[in-house]
């Protein structure tokens, strides 16, 4: 008897998907992020900072420079999903700019560092699409 080779019905197996590009445009707005991080350290060991903290103490007690800080570890941890194009980098971002912008409604905290991460934050949602 012969034997006949029938076509085997095993699919060909996918092949992998290919990481998304990272445009230049997310390791400048990363490391924009990273200086911003920087600057806000900075920031809260300056004259302006210690009185910020100070007007803070007022209003929220100790838990403005645990919210500095808590914005700033949130923001580099999202800095580092953003640059590896992964959508929970754009979430967590949002939430580090979020909390930084209500310390700066609340008068304690640099104003320039929330309208820094709120802009980088908006490029992430606008390319939110092209991460994985």
């Amino acid at each position: 008897m012969n034997a006949v080779s029938l076509p085997s019905t095993t699919p060909a197996p996918v092949p992998p998907a290919q990481p998304p590009v990272r445009p230049m445009r997310f390791t400048i707005w990363c490391a924009l992020g990273v200086v911003n991080a920087l600057y806000t350290l900075w920031w809260l060991s300056t004259p302006a900072g210690a009185n910020a903290t100070t007007a803070a103490a007022n209003l929220t007690g100790e838990t403005f420079l645990a919210g500095m800080f808590l914005a700033t570890a949130l923001g580099l941890v999202g800095l580092a999903g953003y640059w590896l194009m992964r959508r929970w980098g754009v979430y967590v971002y949002s939430a580090a700019a979020v909390l930084m912008i209500v310390a700066v409604l609340a008068g304690a905290g640099p104003l320039v560092v929330a309208i820094r991460m709120a802009v980088v934050a908006g490029f992430g949602w606008f390319f939110i699409r092209t991460m994985v």
